[in-house]
């Protein structure tokens, strides 16, 4: 079960496609024969919603598939505590929020950010906002203040991000 979040996890941040683009393919694998053991007929959804998650930003359809396939493979892992499996899926929940968050910034739609950090805000998530999000340590004020929107930069700002000093930044 843990391992599964760990899968989840890496995928809502679109690094496992940089760094194991073959874990993704035999997921896939594994939810295509699945679905044809289910009778279930899903597999063309899983994998576009799989493709989506990997690249681009999600979609409100994306996002709906993602927790679905989501549920259905957490209910069937074995966790040796069963309160793990309600921690595995808060943590995966939250990295969908801080993945839609880091979308609606780089879309620059300032109301759905404003949404999303209020969503945060409500389940006691918003120390999130300080933990890096790519591979240069980069936070989603960092993402912000490049981009156009000062909106969306204030209202980051307002909910309690901040821009923290990184060793690699200063050379």
């Amino acid at each position: 079960g843990w391992c599964f979040s760990e899968f989840c996890t890496a995928l809502l941040s679109q690094k496992l496609m940089k760094l194991s683009a073959a874990a993704i393919a035999e997921y896939v694998e594994w939810l295509a024969k699945t679905a044809r053991a289910t009778g279930s007929g899903e597999s063309s959804l899983q994998v576009e919603t799989l493709k989506q998650l990997s690249s681009g930003s999600m979609t409100a359809e994306g996002v709906t598939n993602f927790s679905r396939i989501f549920e259905a493979d957490l209910n069937n892992k074995k966790f040796f505590n069963e309160d793990d499996r309600l921690i595995v899926r808060d943590i995966v929940n939250g990295d969908l929020l801080i993945r839609l968050l880091a979308d609606a910034i780089r879309n620059q739609n300032e109301a759905e950010v404003q949404r999303l950090l209020n969503e945060l805000a409500q389940k006691k998530l918003d120390s999130t906002l300080h933990h890096p999000i790519d591979e240069n340590l980069d936070t989603l004020l960092h993402i912000a203040v490049r981009l156009p929107s000062i909106m969306i930069t204030l209202a980051l700002l307002h909910a309690g991000a901040l821009l923290p000093c990184h060793a690699s930044r200063a050379s």
